[in-house]
């Protein structure tokens, strides 16, 4: 049998890079061009909004990929690092011009391009983020940018809206950034016991865990982001295409000499899906692991257990943390034979 807690995080959620902080260009004052000033970033909020928070890091220092448009001009791509302790861009703007700013983050989750939405002038409305090489199924936290802030200096609290792409250059030393950014992934969180009964006979090692799937590996993600003034979410369509089927998933714990399995304090791991209804119907979590008799005796190993995940998964949406509980028994506790001692089942409960 097996039974799922759904976890749904509303509002702000948590911040998970919040820096305020001077931030260094990643070229010098000489670099820049003399009429522009390179961007700086004060903070940077990961789940606002609608999206809710996929992980419960209180920081976060991956590299982000920005586009920055005048409106009419082609972007200008760049990328914003984390070079302890500031972060660091390329980036700069003019003091009075009027500009727009799209991105994602990790840089190295995906290739990225920016086009105008169907029959816009310019970028001012909105953009189509096109990211290539997506992983179906992943450890990072894919997100794009859905608020910009322009603020006078480092210190200024952030108060990013959604939906607001909008930036005017300021004089040199006084361009700095907050930017929001909204998750594409759901998330499944496994909590992995075993069996208080069958710990007494025998200690179980996981020494890796996999979450797959039988549609594809890596697609192209299609996210329309449509400007608005009402601070609601800009992300108005996400679409994937392309991809091969799956073979493997991504592993989200590995380890030679595996950790072994308490009945009453559970491990915890998490992976992150896209929320597609081909690839959520299609998930599966596979289990490697060795059984020990009490007197740490190997009896088994790497041995392997696949579930199919099913039931409230297939619903999940973008920004989703579901919680499964998986329990390490045999298929009968009543009936202890050899076999089925020493050939434990993962289940969910």
């Amino acid at each position: 049998m097996m039974t799922m807690t759904r976890h749904i995080w509303q509002g702000l959620g948590m911040l998970a890079a919040a820096v305020a902080v001077l931030l260094l260009a990643a070229c010098s004052s000489d670099d820049a061009p003399d009429s522009g000033d390179v961007l700086r970033f004060g903070v940077i909020t990961r789940g606002d909004g609608d999206a809710p928070v996929l992980n419960t890091s209180n920081t976060s220092t991956d590299p982000l990929t920005l586009f920055v448009t005048t409106g009419v001009e082609a972007p200008v791509k760049g990328i914003v690092t984390w070079n302890d302790p500031t972060w660091s861009s390329n980036l700069s703007v003019t003091q009075g011009k009027d500009y727009y700013f799209y991105g994602f983050s990790p840089e190295n989750a995906a290739t990225g391009s920016l086009s105008m939405l169907t029959g816009a002038a310019d970028y001012s409305g909105g953009a189509v983020l096109t990211l290539t090489g997506v992983d179906a199924v992943s450890t990072k936290d894919l997100c794009v940018v859905t608020g910009v802030q322009g603020v006078e200096n480092s210190t200024t609290a952030a108060d990013v809206k959604l939906g607001k792409f909008y930036y005017l250059g300021k004089e040199k030393g006084n361009n700095f950034v907050h930017l929001l950014m909204s998750h594409l992934y759901a998330s499944i969180k496994m909590q992995i016991k075993v069996d208080a009964d069958y710990d007494a006979l025998r200690t179980i090692k996981l020494k890796s865990m996999q979450l797959g799937t039988t549609e594809k590996t890596k697609v192209t993600l299609t996210v329309t982001l449509t400007a608005n003034n009402t601070e609601t979410n800009p992300i108005t369509s996400s679409d994937a295409s392309g991809g091969s089927a799956a073979t493997t998933g991504v592993t989200i714990y590995e380890s030679d000499n595996g950790v072994a399995l308490s009945p009453t304090e559970p491990i915890e791991l998490t992976a992150n899906v896209l929320p597609f209804n081909d690839l959520l119907a299609s998930l599966t979590l596979t289990s490697t692991y060795d059984v020990y008799d009490k007197k740490g005796m190997l009896i088994r190993e790497n041995q392997t257990a696949t579930n199919k995940l099913t039931g409230a998964v297939i619903y999940m949406v973008r920004g989703d943390q579901m919680t499964l509980n998986l329990t390490v028994k045999p298929t009968y506790l009543y009936q202890l034979s050899d076999k089925d001692l020493d050939n434990p089942t993962v289940v969910m409960n």
